[in-house]
């Protein structure tokens, strides 16, 4: 026990007391988990299709920003180039907003999405480093939930509206195997397992959808995302 109890929390502890029947550990302060401020970077396609969901998702972003006022924060929206982006930054003067091109993300008919979000991730000012797509909004107390944790990685639930119901998103599911392009029929959502994911573990592997997810960029020593995975191959 003791073994495993060392091997597990690793440099997280120090020992106090290491008797025959007592293990007294006291755990270890870490930096790391001093968030110094929060960077929210939203993928942008540019397309004019997709600017609604874009103001949406920045809407909702003002709004928890408006609720931690405390808390140094700024959004970071990344699309190309031959997005006009004075007119977004013209609609949202009150944000901390800056547009960031990235340019070229289709390789041999692949749009690689994890190239684009790590060079948000690059350009993050704060350590905690939230990567969004546009058709994520977040509520009020967003901002101020993900500041008071500590943490290395995190994927929070999402939920979805359907006239007045709401259901689980693809925030979580289970798959039968990382091949996503063969376990496409096979995936088990929240709906399906609900308190059973443990058990169903042992049979199956989770797998987190990208639309949100945050990272601690003083606890990664590396970029978070694949530059080799594309999207919709679960990067």
């Amino acid at each position: 026990t003791k073994r495993e109890v060392f091997k597990t929390l690793k440099s997280g502890v120090k020992s106090k007391s290491l008797e025959n029947f007592e293990v007294l550990l006291q755990k270890v302060n870490n930096e790391n988990y001093s968030n110094n401020g929060i960077t929210l970077g939203v993928a942008f396609s540019g397309s004019t299709k997709e600017e609604l969901m874009l103001f949406e998702c920045l809407d909702s972003i003002a709004m928890s920003i408006d609720s931690s006022k405390d808390i140094l924060t700024e959004v970071l929206v990344c699309g190309p180039s031959s997005y006009q982006s004075d007119k977004l930054l013209e609609r949202y003067p009150f944000l901390p907003l800056k547009y960031i091109k990235y340019d070229n993300p289709i390789q041999d008919k692949r749009f690689m999405i994890g190239g684009k979000k790590n060079y948000v991730f690059s350009q993050a000012s704060y350590n905690v480093v939230c990567i969004l797509h546009t058709r994520i909004c977040i509520d009020s107390s967003f901002i101020n939930t993900i500041f008071s944790k500590k943490f290395d990685v995190l994927a929070p639930r999402v939920v979805a509206q359907s006239e007045k119901k709401y259901y689980d998103y693809i925030s979580y599911h289970l798959l039968s195997g990382y091949n996503y392009g063969a376990a496409k029929n096979l995936i088990l959502t929240v709906q399906h397992f609900r308190e059973n994911y443990l058990y169903l573990l042992k049979d199956r592997y989770p797998y987190v959808d990208g639309g949100i997810c945050i990272f601690n960029k003083a606890s990664l020593n590396r970029l978070p995302y694949s530059e080799n995975v594309a999207w919709d191959e679960a990067e």
